[in-house]
């Protein structure tokens, strides 16, 4: 169980840094994300590979922390999120 506790805790870090990042919502229109007086909101895409279980744990403990942000989940195989990202970060989706 204590194992199972630090591997939570490391990816949670990643969805931390990534909502951190997501900036205010002061001067954005049309775009999700922001933050309120009770800490960030908005919507939060995670891209995995890692088994839909897991990932639901990981999201679950993140919206304990953060209840007003909404997670959505990309799922796929790891060369197939490799070109997903790529491709929205070459035409400026991500």
């Amino acid at each position: 169980m204590r194992h199972r506790s630090k591997y939570l805790a490391l990816a949670l870090a990643p969805l931390a840094l990534l909502t951190a990042c997501g900036g205010s919502a002061e001067g954005q229109t049309g775009q999700s994300g922001g933050a309120t007086a009770d800490g960030p909101s908005g919507t939060l895409t995670v891209y995995t590979s890692e088994p839909q279980a897991k990932i639901d744990e990981v999201i679950a403990a993140y919206n304990e922390v953060n209840p007003n942000v909404k997670v959505e989940v990309f799922r796929a195989g790891t060369g197939e999120l490799k070109t997903r990202i790529a491709t929205e970060k070459q035409t400026g989706e991500i």
